[in-house]
Parts: C-alpha cells; structure tokens; sequence
C-alpha cells in the first residue's frame, strides 16, 4: 500500500500507465461511467481520467462482500495512488487496487477534485454548502448512503455556517453509520458534540456506533447522557436496557437462550449478542 499523503503524489493520465509497473509517486483521478458489478472474487467498474481516457478498474478484498453499488456508484469521483495496471487474454486490461487504503473518494471543492466534473449550484440556492446537504438529504433518503456521504462532504467544503455545519456533521454521521463506517461516524458525531454537547442525534449516533463495534460500555455512556439530557427520548431507554444487557452476556457469559433459539428460528436471523470470554 502508498503511505504517502495525496498532496505529495504527481497526476498521472491513463495513456501514461505502462503495464506491470507500480506508479508508486503517482495519482490517478478518475470518475466511474457505469454500475460496477461483481468480477469473479473482485469488484469491477469503468472509469474516465480527465482526458476522456477509459479503463477498468479493478477492486479485489473484503470490498467484494459489501453492497456493489453502495461501495462505488456510478458518476464516483475517485483518487488512486500507486496505480498498477495488468492485462490477460481472459480478462483484459485492468487497473487493480489490492489495498483499500490506495482508493479515495474525492468531493467537489476538495483536493484534486477536477473543476470539469463539478457540479452546478443552482442560482435560487440559497448557498453551495446548502443545496448539497439537500443533495445529500436526498441520497440518503433513496438509500444510496456512500453519494449522501460525498454530498455532505461536498458541502463543509463551502464553508457554511456554525450551525449549518452541525447540522451536515451530523447528518454525515448517520450517513457513515448507515454505510457502516462506524469510526467516522463517531468521529462526526464527537464533532458535533465540542459544539453541542447535548445534541440528541449526535450523543444517538455516537452511541450506536459504539454499539456496532461492541463497545457496549462507551455505548451506554453516551446513551446515559442521551437519557439525562432528553428523558422524554424512548428510543435511547429502549437501546440502554439493550446495551446493558449485552454488557451482562459479555462479563458473566448468561445469555437468554430461549430468545436466541426464537430468533433462529426466524427466515434470516440476526443475533444480537455479545461475545463472551472466560470460564463457563
């Protein structure tokens, strides 16, 4: 994988690729044209470079076992350093990014992101940084939480407001939550927070993703604030009892076993337990 910064890295266009070599000071900004779709054990799509070059791209690892078009949705804008190109008989030439850590997501306004693609903020907007958290609102509404990340991104990037600005880091927050990148949700929702410390979604959002990485202990602390500041919230009750029970099955290992075997009985069972470690 390329540690180095983006920043550091020189552009690279698809006719300077030369097959076999690792361009490992080099950058390639590239825009997906179609869906991607599942390749054999990776995850392939069509990308552009800014001189309407195409190629393949080509992604292999646990990328394969998400939802394919949440991962990378058609019209993505995308940085990948050290590009590596190979080419078969059976399958093509192909851009390949084995590390996930090589591939970013570029938005509007940020580093590298090519003016020609940029979208149009419509004059009756009442600002850039509103209309693409509208934007955003919008993609996560149809479920489509990786564009309703970029969006929201899009949109800090126009310097808004203070409390427009909270109101995009929390929104990006469930975004992440959503798209289970569950330390950036944390991250946006600790964000919130320095500026409001009782803000009900965030202190929500920071919990639930605790919650998902099974701290259930840093859940139910953000949970016990959620409570205390807003005791009318029933949702944050209701997930209280639920991390403090899997806080009991992680330290003791007493399950309700008569609850687990109703819920395998279900089409397609959940578990929601805590993994316990000691002596029985």
């Amino acid at each position: 994988p390329c540690s180095a910064p983006l920043s550091s890295l020189q552009r690279i266009f698809v006719k300077d690729l030369k097959l076999g070599c690792e361009h490992h000071r080099a950058v390639a900004v590239l825009r997906t044209v179609v869906r991607p779709r599942r390749f054999g054990d990776a995850l392939q799509t069509v990308v552009e470079d800014e001189q309407g070059s195409c190629i393949c791209l080509r992604f292999y690892g646990p990328v394969v076992g998400s939802l394919v078009d949440h991962f990378l949705p058609e019209g993505s804008v995308v940085a990948v350093k050290a590009p590596w190109c190979l080419s078969n008989k059976v399958h093509g030439t192909a851009m390949v990014v084995h590390h996930l850590t090589d591939f970013v997501r570029l938005a509007q306004g940020g580093i590298l992101f090519p003016d020609k693609w940029n979208l149009t903020v419509p004059p009756s907007a009442p600002s850039a940084s509103e209309w693409f958290k509208e934007e955003g609102n919008t993609a996560y509404k149809s479920r489509r939480y990786q564009t309703a990340v970029v969006r929201y991104t899009e949109a800090l990037n126009f310097k808004p407001g203070e409390s427009l600005e909270i109101a995009i880091y929390s929104n990006r927050a469930q975004a992440h939550l959503a798209s289970g990148a569950f330390e950036a949700a944390i991250s946006d929702a600790t964000f919130v927070l320095s500026r409001e410390a009782q803000h009900e979604r965030a202190l929500y959002r920071c919990a639930m993703g605790h919650y998902a990485m099974q701290n259930y202990v840093g859940a139910i602390k953000f949970l016990n604030s959620l409570v205390q500041a807003h005791p009318s919230n029933e949702i944050a009750n209701k997930e209280l009892q639920r991390a403090t029970q899997r806080v009991i099955e992680q330290t003791t290992g007493a399950y309700d076993f008569a609850e687990m075997f109703r819920v395998s009985r279900e089409p397609y069972p959940q578990m929601d337990v805590a993994d316990y470690i000691g002596p029985v």
